[in-house]
């Protein structure tokens, strides 16, 4: 409980930190694009999981198979997620009067692949109790993607883009990392 606290305090500040440096160099047009292209995804994140980390995690004697079974489908479901979003993501933006918001979402929905590939591990980690390495890696990912690379990215100009940076790149480190 303790590192879990303590991540989700860093992680608090982390977020000032790149609000704040965002902030200076988006405009409010931007972040309103983006959080809902993230209205999207987090919707969308429902119907990832599937249980699949409960049961690693509870799984009173896990063997290999089991493992195996849970990467495999983790990966599906994210490649499905991924490409159900990717193809309804038109119909979302016109839904929400947003034509702008396409490419933004086809672009974020990648995080889908990601996480699909690192949800066992994340498990895995859960079930030894490896709070303390959770906790650091959430706290890194989310500073190289939000407070690097998306406000450097902002700064050289590339806008929306410069977000949609930030949470591929977090969730890329994350996945690499785990």
């Amino acid at each position: 409980m303790f590192w879990t606290g303590l991540s989700m305090g860093a992680l608090a500040v982390a977020e000032l930190v790149a609000l704040v440096l965002l902030a200076r160099l988006l405009s409010p047009n931007e972040f309103g694009l983006y959080s809902a292209a993230l209205i999207v995804i987090k919707f969308s994140a429902i119907f990832q999981g599937l249980g699949i980390t409960p049961a690693i995690v509870q799984r009173p004697v896990l063997e290999e198979r089991h493992l195996r079974v849970g990467y495999t489908l983790s990966l599906f479901l994210g490649l499905t997620v991924t490409a159900l979003v990717w193809a309804l993501a038109p119909a979302i933006a016109g839904l929400l009067r947003l034509p702008e918001l396409t490419p933004i979402v086809r672009a974020v929905c990648f995080i889908f692949l990601f996480q699909g590939a690192s949800m066992v591990a994340l498990a895995s980690a859960q079930r030894a109790l490896r709070f303390r390495w959770l906790a650091l890696v959430d706290a890194v990912a989310f500073a190289i993607g939000y407070v690097v690379v998306g406000p450097v990215l902002a700064w050289l100009g590339f806008g929306i883009w410069a977000l949609v940076a930030a949470i591929l790149v977090q969730q890329l480190f994350r996945t690499i990392v785990l």
